[in-house]
């Protein structure tokens, strides 16, 4: 059974938390802001910053001692090396360089970048991640079919 952990902070967001004492491994995954003026309003995503930083705190510091941790969520920003005109794209600079994102590595020219994952009129964009330790070995698909949802669906494997 896993055990749940949940740390909430109003100002900088919530994550959620399980742990598989069997295979010790945490996921973790959030929701950031969706940069609409009620409630991230700065055009550098200055509230999602926030968040990603709080995310990366509540992983490292919830992980328990020889267990690893995958995260991911609707993080609502643009990868670093993505092609999109929109911004901002450094809200993950640093998971990205504290760790593998399942879609990263498919392009030499944009190795921080992956599949679209929200659909819009006449174009889509990555806002959804998966991330996992950096030594781990992943495999990653995007779904582009959203279903019910406004998000296609991303599915990883992880080898840790």
């Amino acid at each position: 059974m896993p055990r749940l952990q949940r740390t909430e902070d109003h100002r900088e967001g919530t994550a959620v938390c399980a742990v598989l004492l069997t295979q010790a491994l945490q996921f973790c995954t959030a929701h950031f802001s969706a940069g609409a003026p009620k409630d991230d309003p700065s055009p550098e995503g200055k509230k999602r910053k926030e968040q990603a930083a709080k995310l990366q705190e509540i992983v490292r510091s919830y992980t328990p001692a020889g267990y690893r941790t995958v995260y991911g969520g609707g993080f609502n920003s643009i990868p670093p090396d993505s092609a999109s005109p929109d911004n901002p794209k450094d809200v993950m600079t640093s998971a990205y360089a504290a760790d593998k994102e399942c879609d990263e590595g498919r392009s030499n020219a944009r190795p921080r970048d992956g599949r679209d994952t929200k659909p819009l009129d006449g174009r889509s964009i990555k806002i959804d991640y998966l991330f996992g330790p950096s030594a781990a070995t992943v495999s990653c698909d995007v779904t582009a079919d959203a279903g019910r949802s406004d998000h296609y669906p991303i599915k990883a494997r992880f080898q840790i």
